[in-house]
């Protein structure tokens, strides 16, 4: 099918919207399954509801205002990807010569970008993964455990409350900011370590490394920086 496809409220059991060569506008969508792909063209979608949500578009971008399903699959192969929020038990969002930009997400996130950006505002989580390639890491405020992998990318992280952080990158620089009364060990490599006199830093400094604790010690929270900085701040 060639063509746009623009729809309203769409409330059914199971939504296909499918186009070949054009862009999709649903204002909402309501039901079990949704499934909305484009191959030329972008999607915009307003609020979603379903148990399962998949969304493709292989050339153009993606904006949704909200989705709200258990399983969330969200992929665009050239373009950007932006939704103002997810809540779901399963999430992964991927974009290739895209940026990634998500306001806030509540459950367990896959986010991939190659050759882009990630941003995310506010993430809840058990367990997520963030990786990008040749574009920054941004994530506003972090709850829960999260391993963040960098290729030419800067890294900036606020961690909100505790969890198990891994934080790795090559060549690019990590700003990590927390709590003064975050509770917490690290081990930290780079070029240079600079941490804020405001946190209570416990620990020995080598060559490029720091390894201690604040506030007693607590989850690890592991940061390598190849070829950068790597930065510890509280959060004021």
């Amino acid at each position: 099918m060639d063509g746009d496809v623009v729809l309203g409220d769409v409330d059914a059991t199971s939504t296909v919207v499918r186009t070949s060569d054009g862009g999709i506008v649903v204002e909402s969508i309501d039901g079990e399954v949704v499934h909305v792909q484009t191959m030329d063209g972008d999607v915009m979608l307003g609020n979603i509801h379903a148990a399962s949500t998949i969304v493709r578009n292989l050339d153009g971008g993606i904006v949704a205002e909200s989705i709200d399903s258990e399983i969330v699959h969200v992929q665009t192969s050239d373009g950007n990807l932006a939704i103002g929020s997810i809540q779901a038990a399963n999430t992964l969002v991927r974009a290739s010569d895209g940026y990634i930009d998500i306001g806030s997400l509540t459950g367990d996130v896959q986010a991939i970008s190659l050759n882009g950006d990630i941003a995310i505002d506010r993430l809840q989580t058990i367990g997520s993964t963030v990786r990008a390639s040749d574009g920054y890491i941004k994530i506003g405020l972090v709850t829960g455990n999260i391993q963040v992998n960098g290729k030419d990318s800067d890294v900036s992280l606020n961690l909100f409350g505790p969890g198990e952080v891994s934080v790795v990158t090559s060549d690019g620089d990590i700003d990590i900011t927390l709590l003064e009364e975050h509770a917490a060990d690290f081990q930290l490599a780079g070029q240079y370590i600079d941490i804020e006199s405001d946190l209570d830093f416990t620990g020995k400094f080598g060559s490029g490394t720091a390894d201690g604790y604040i506030n007693g010690g607590g989850k690890l929270i592991y940061v390598r920086a190849s070829g950068g900085e790597v930065r510890l701040r509280s959060m004021q």
